[in-house]
């Protein structure tokens, strides 16, 4: 055998050498792996559970809605002091209705916005891309927005209101 033949042959048997423990360690980290999988698993069941179509469906009806009211006014003469336009006791105007309305459907429109976008960005491996989604459903269902608009509507239910 010349010295090429007598290095490779080194490094062949070098190479044979490797793979057992190479299937040993591909074994070990196959099986250490288990676990956690079968937990991500079940936890990949349950956020598959989370029905953000639903919120997706609600923020979309609640902008036709808007959307509808808003297209409505078109003709409306803004300048008439009618209830409608100026609000009554139990009413608010048609203004604040639609800008608060507004408010109220972007609110939830960010919402969903960044819920969806931590799902797609979700890592299991990015503590960060871990931490996005837990806190994209960290949403104020309180907050001041939501709260002055379903309190200054709380009342508007009566069509007759207006007349």
């Amino acid at each position: 055998m010349c010295d090429i033949e007598v290095q490779i042959q080194k490094l062949v048997v070098h190479f044979c050498k490797m793979l057992p423990n190479h299937v040993n360690k591909w074994e070990s980290v196959i099986k250490d792996a288990n676990g956690p999988l079968k937990a991500l698993v079940n936890f990949s069941d349950q956020l598959r559970h989370i029905e953000i179509e639903a919120l997706n469906t609600a923020n979309h009806e609640l902008k036709n809605k808007l959307s509808e009211l808003e297209r409505s006014t078109i003709p409306l003469d803004f300048d008439i002091g009618s209830p409608l336009i100026h609000g009554t006791a139990i009413q608010p105007s048609l203004s604040r209705v639609l800008k608060n309305g507004l408010q109220f459907w972007t609110f939830f429109s960010n919402a969903v916005k960044k819920i969806n976008e931590s799902f797609k960005s979700f890592d299991v491996r990015n503590e960060t891309s871990v931490q996005e989604l837990e806190n994209s459903f960290k949403i104020n269902i309180r907050d001041e927005r939501l709260t002055y608009l379903l309190a200054l509507t709380q009342y508007v239910d009566n069509e007759r209101a207006i007349t």
